[in-house]
């Protein structure tokens, strides 16, 4: 989606500058008109972009949100379990253990 934005940044800037520098009358520059009609399809088509980007950007904070309340059981499994080696020491590296809790 940065891309895009600076896609079309690069494109507005470039349409400013030979606005900018057009000499006479605009519909007589044949190369403005032309950058002009370029930079047209080339907005459109970033916007359609963009706009696919943004519910891409949605979905996948939704599928992100689906998974945090696992994420919070273990973590808190995982501070536990880390936390029992201070109880004893056969803890510390008992992946045994861990599992038959987490499960």
């Amino acid at each position: 989606m940065s891309e895009n934005k600076k896609k079309l940044k690069e494109a507005e800037d470039e349409l400013l500058q030979r606005l900018s520098e057009a000499k006479g009358s605009l519909l007589d520059d044949d190369e403005l008109i032309a950058t002009l009609e370029q930079t047209k399809t080339k907005s459109i088509e970033i916007a359609e972009a963009i706009k696919i980007g943004e519910v891409t950007k949605i979905e996948i904070e939704t599928a992100c949100r689906q998974y945090e309340p696992a994420a919070m059981r273990g973590a808190i499994l995982f501070f536990a379990m880390s936390s029992l080696s201070a109880i004893s020491e056969m803890y510390e590296y008992s992946l045994a253990s861990y599992l038959v809790v987490f499960y």
